[in-house]
């Protein structure tokens, strides 16, 4: 199921505990039905796997790439929805906190999809997070609403970065002082502070889980602004519209709960780039050392456009290829 189809869920659990006259006490049951109403106005992109690893590359791009690009992007709609699955951010994971203990895994456990709901004018405004994790045996898992929101403006440059997750993403780059005034660039621009439903949760809460609430959210500012990135790349992505007007109208009938439409955001294969067909040598051809590296993929800009250069090899030498055969 996907995170915005459980979210609704939640949703109409929530109404139907009113509807049978059931007082509802607690702030966050109301933030369902809010958000659910929400992402019913707004178009949602659902990211597939090539294009959530290259949301990954994005974020550990460089931060001074980054920074520039950011002076000229643009948020395409006033409310819209992007959600992955987050399994497939495993590389960033990896690289930005290497030495995660079992302990950490296991008090915060990887969430099963993430997604966000972005509101704004063009440059500024609110980014909410949400994520759902594994369902634990046949107990289904309720989606979880972060309380702490992103209140960014990309035109200003005076907010105070956040040190635990400026250290954290800035580790590649300590030792270049371009790269992390960049990266300070980048989270001058943004705020967290609790949302509507968070402003009447957090009230008395120790120091200690507020730093535990502001960890799950304050390190994606980054990770939200590499998917804006991405779907507004230039010959980058390609849009899948999926249509479930069948699937609804079959599950209406059975009174089951409709699912909401969404695009699929795929990378964009450029049809003239055509595979390399090894020539066979003679016999007794001795093949030389070749000397090519794997360049992976990052983001590039030029004026106001922006884009995602694929991975391609660099260098010259004599291309060979394996083929492993499976039998099962």
């Amino acid at each position: 199921m996907l995170l915005m189809d459980a979210i609704t869920e939640s949703a109409r659990q929530v109404l139907v505990n009113v509807h049978n006259n059931q007082r509802v006490s607690q702030p966050i049951l109301q933030s369902y039905v809010d958000l659910a109403e929400k992402l019913k106005d707004c178009p949602r992109f659902i990211f597939d796997a090539p294009a959530t690893r290259v949301l990954s590359e994005i974020t550990l791009s460089r931060p001074k790439v980054i920074a520039d690009t950011l002076q000229t992007l643009r948020i395409p709609y006033p409310m819209m929805w992007l959600e992955w699955e987050e399994a497939h951010r495993e590389e960033l994971r990896t690289r930005l906190n290497p030495f995660t203990s079992q302990k950490d895994k296991d008090t915060r456990p990887i969430p099963l999809r993430l997604g966000c709901l972005i509101e704004s004018d063009g440059r500024a405004g609110q980014i909410s997070w949400a994520w759902i994790h594994k369902p634990k045996g046949e107990i289904s898992s309720t989606p979880n609403l972060a309380p702490l929101s992103a209140y960014f403006d990309l035109d200003r440059n005076d907010c105070s970065p956040p040190e635990k997750a400026f250290l954290t993403l800035g580790g590649p780059w300590k030792d270049s002082s371009v790269q992390m005034a960049a990266l300070n660039n980048i989270w001058r621009s943004v705020k967290h502070e609790p949302n509507e439903w968070g402003r009447k949760t957090v009230v008395g809460l120790s120091k200690q889980v507020l730093e535990l609430l502001q960890a799950d959210v304050i390190g994606e500012w980054i990770s939200a602004l590499s998917a804006l990135i991405l779907i507004t790349s230039v010959r980058t992505i390609r849009q899948e519209t999926s249509d479930l007007s069948r699937l609804n109208k079959a599950r209406a009938k059975r009174g089951a709960r409709l699912l909401l439409d969404h695009t699929t955001v795929h990378l964009y294969i450029d049809p003239s780039i055509k595979a390399n067909v090894q020539r066979r040598q003679p016999l007794g051809y001795v093949r030389k050392s070749p000397r090519v590296h794997l360049v992976g993929s990052y983001l590039n800009h030029r004026g106001d456009k922006h884009w995602i250069v694929f991975p391609f090899l660099r260098g010259q030498g004599e291309r060979i290829t394996r083929h492993v055969h499976l039998h099962g």
